[in-house]
């Protein structure tokens, strides 16, 4: 996921001020495993409702908004 995010956000890095940041949420559905990944870099957490279920939940990884730090790392979730 790390790398995703980052090929999503480098053609903004130059159109970014330094005093701004970009929080973004992205989502892999993949319906042939019926599976979702998700990362998150600074966004609120996206909810889930299973309708089957009737069970609301809320999909959080730990990412920092993208642009503060060429360092920072995304983790992924399934």
């Amino acid at each position: 996921m790390d790398h995703y995010i980052r090929i999503i956000y480098i053609p903004y890095i130059p159109e970014t001020p330094p005093e701004k940041f970009i929080a973004m949420l992205y989502l892999i559905v993949d319906l042939n495993n019926m599976e979702l990944i998700f990362s998150n870099a600074g966004h609120d957490p996206a909810l889930l409702f299973r309708s089957r279920q009737g069970k609301l939940s809320s999909l959080h990884t730990d990412g920092m908004v993208l642009g503060v730090s060429d360092e920072a790392r995304y983790s992924k979730k399934a």
